[in-house]
């Protein structure tokens, strides 16, 4: 009899240990769980005030990025129009710089043809002159040859008186050119007394 109760009183314990062990392990899952989910809540909570933090930021940084946009906008906008102005001031110089050079080149041009016609005024006297005095020097060494003739005894008065008058034409004529620089006159002077000249 004493056995049974002894095995009796174990049986009880047993029991009451391993329902002691049931709660226990249930009120341990249910502080896991409680503190599970008091961890799950507070890393939800951290994620979304992180979450929020970085949309803020991205917030800050947008509107940095919307400012410095707008600034270079209108940088650009500024050096638009300056550039417009700069190419119009560019367009107004070259136009007046292209005016200029055609007014310097038609003054040139009028001195081109200036000098042109003088260079040719002065070569026609040089020819004329150069005319005069071949002329001159004819006519003095024509004389002169009469004048021979006449010393070695042959009556030249004649001659002579001739060709003293052409000489003193042909240095006149020399003279009137020095003078005016006329060619027009010299010329038929000497057209009219050429012939009686020649021998």
């Amino acid at each position: 009899m004493y056995n049974a109760e002894r095995e009796s009183l174990l049986h009880h314990l047993s029991a009451q240990t391993l329902q002691y062990d049931i709660s226990r392990y249930y009120s341990q899952k249910q502080k896991q769980k409680a503190k599970a989910k008091a961890k799950s809540k507070k890393q939800k909570a951290k994620m979304k005030d992180t979450a929020q933090a970085q949309l803020s930021s991205a917030e800050h940084q947008l509107q940095i990025i919307k400012e410095e946009l707008l600034v270079r906008a209108k940088k650009i906008e500024e050096f638009e129009v300056w550039l417009a102005a700069e190419l119009a001031k560019a367009t107004s110089e070259a136009e007046r710089v292209k005016a200029d050079a055609q007014a310097v080149v038609a003054v040139y041009r009028a001195d081109a043809e200036v000098a042109h016609a003088r260079a040719k005024e002065i070569f026609d006297a040089a020819q004329v002159r150069s005319f005069c005095v071949a002329e001159h020097a004819k006519c003095q060494s024509r004389r002169e040859t009469l004048e021979d003739i006449y010393a070695s005894g042959f009556d030249l008065t004649g001659d002579i008186e001739n060709a003293k008058v052409l000489e003193a034409e042909a240095k006149a004529l020399l003279s009137d050119d020095d003078g005016s620089g006329s060619s027009s006159g010299s010329k038929s002077g000497w057209d009219e007394d050429e012939a009686p000249g020649e021998d």
